[in-house]
C-alpha cells in the first residue's frame, strides 16, 4: 500500500486555482478536482473540510460514472473511493485499470466564516498511470455556473426561494456537462450573485473581474491569508477556450433598490427611466448605465485575453433572462472591430419556469440541454 501527500505524487493532475506554496490542495473553488487513473483495486483519500461558512460537497467519478455524491464531516478523515472486489474469488483484479476524479462539487464561500476543503494525502495499492493529454476549457460565471439549485426540487414544489449547498452542483451544472462531453481538463471561477459591473443587488464591489487575477479572490481575512486564496494566480492553465457567462445579476441590479457602500456611503444603482420596476425592459434600461456595462465587458474580455494568449473566448449568456444581450452584442462588435478576432458570443434558450430550481435556478436537466447547445458551438474550436 502506496500512501503519500497529494502535491507530492507522480501521475496526479490537480485541477482548480490553489497556492501551490502554501501546502495541502486547497479546494476551493467549484469543480476543482483530483485525477488519476489507477492501476489496482484500492483508493482512499484524505480530505479536510470546514463545513461552517458553507457546506462541501464532493463527488467521487470512477470510470466516467459518478460513484457518489456526500458532505464531508466536520475536520480530517479518510474515505474510500475504491475498494473492488469480485464474487470469483480466482479472479485477479490487480491489472483493473481505473479512471477516478475527486471533485468539489459547491462553490466557495463568501463568508465571515471559513469554509473550505483541501485534500491531504492518497493511498492506494498497485500503482498510478499517466493521463493523457487534453484541450483546456476555463469557465466563469455567477451562480448558474455554480449550479447553484441544480438538484433541488422544483421550484413549484419547494414553495420558497431557499437554496442551500446540497442543491449546488458544478457537475450537473452547464460547465460540468460540457467539460465531460468535450472530453476537456477545466477550471472553474463562479460565484452566485455576482456580476460583471455589479452584484445582483448594485453591490459594485461583488464583480468578477474585480477578483479574477487572485487564485481565489472572494475568500475573506484572515482566511484568504491562511490559505494563499488572495496570492496572484500565475495563469499556468493556459486555456483553449475561457467560456464567460455573465450579466444575469448585474441585470437584477435594474430592479433591485441602491446599494450603500460600507465605507465611503456612497449609493450605486442602475436605473431605470420609466415602466413596471419589477419587469425586465431594456427600452425603460438608462443608457449611461448600459454604456457602463458594455464597457466592463469591453475590459474584462481584453484582460482575459491577454492572460490567456491562446485561448478563443466565448461569452455566453440567456438561461435566466436575455434582456441585457444588447450590451453583449454592442461589446461583442466593438472587440471584434478592434482587432480581437477570437471572441464570441452565443445567445442562449431561456429556461422554461416548468424547469426551475430553488432560488428559481434551472435544474439539471436544463443545464444538460444547454451544454448540448453549448458543446456543439465550440467543439470546432478544439479540434
Amino acid at each position: 500500500m502506496t500512501e503519500k501527500k497529494i502535491q507530492e505524487i507522480e501521475n496526479i493532475r490537480l485541477s482548480g486555482r490553489f497556492d501551490r506554496t502554501k501546502g495541502p490542495f486547497y479546494m476551493d473553488w467549484s469543480g476543482s478536482s483530483i485525477e488519476f487513473k489507477l492501476k489496482g483495486t484500492f483508493a482512499q483519500i484524505e480530505l479536510f473540510a470546514d463545513n461552517i461558512g458553507r457546506d462541501q460537497w464532493f463527488v467521487f467519478e470512477i470510470d466516467g460514472k459518478p460513484s457518489t455524491r456526500f458532505r464531508p464531516s466536520e475536520g480530517t478523515a479518510w474515505y474510500t473511493i475504491l475498494d473492488s472486489h469480485s464474487p470469483d474469488r480466482q479472479a485477479d483484479l490487480t491489472n483493473a485499470c481505473r479512471h477516478i476524479r475527486v471533485i468539489k462539487d459547491t462553490q466557495a464561500s463568501y463568508s465571515e466564516e471559513g469554509g473550505t476543503a483541501c485534500c491531504l494525502r492518497l493511498r492506494y495499492d498497485g500503482s498510478l498511470l499517466p493521463l493523457p493529454a487534453r484541450k483546456k476549457i476555463e469557465f466563469i460565471g455567477d451562480s448558474i455556473t455554480s449550479g447553484e439549485g441544480a438538484l433541488s426540487p422544483l421550484f413549484s414544489e419547494i414553495g420558497s426561494d431557499v437554496s442551500i449547498d446540497e442543491w449546488c452542483s458544478f457537475y450537473y451544472a452547464w460547465n460540468g456537462f460540457t467539460a465531460r462531453a468535450l472530453d476537456t481538463d477545466w477550471q472553474v471561477i463562479s460565484q452566485g450573485g455576482w456580476g460583471v459591473k455589479c452584484g445582483w443587488d448594485n453591490n459594485i464591489l461583488t464583480n468578477i473581474p474585480s477578483i479574477y487575477d487572485q487564485v481565489c479572490g472572494i475568500i475573506r481575512s484572515p482566511f484568504a491569508e491562511a490559505r494563499g486564496a488572495d496570492s496572484t494566480y500565475d495563469f499556468s492553465f493556459d486555456p483553449d477556450v475561457v467560456i464567460i457567462n455573465l450579466g444575469t445579476n448585474d441585470n437584477s441590479g435594474f430592479r433591485q433598490p441602491a446599494w450603500k457602500h460600507p465605507v465611503t456611503g456612497e449609493l450605486h444603482k442602475l436605473r431605470r427611466t420609466g415602466g413596471n420596476p419589477d419587469i425586465p425592459d431594456y427600452a425603460f434600461y438608462n443608457e449611461e448605465d448600459t454604456a457602463a456595462i458594455t464597457n466592463e465587458i469591453i475590459a474584462f474580455v481584453k484582460h482575459v485575453a491577454e492572460k490567456n494568449p491562446r485561448a478563443k473566448i466565448f461569452w455566453v449568456f440567456g438561461m435566466m433572462g436575455q434582456t441585457l444581450w444588447p450590451v453583449i452584442e454592442k461589446a461583442r462588435d466593438i472587440l471584434r472591430d478592434g482587432g480581437l478576432d477570437r471572441f464570441d458570443t452565443l445567445l442562449l434558450p431561456e429556461i422554461p419556469t416548468s424547469e426551475w430550481g430553488a432560488n428559481e435556478h434551472p435544474l439539471s436537466v436544463a443545464h444538460e440541454r444547454t451544454a448540448r447547445i453549448i458543446t456543439d458551438y465550440i467543439r470546432p474550436y478544439l479540434e
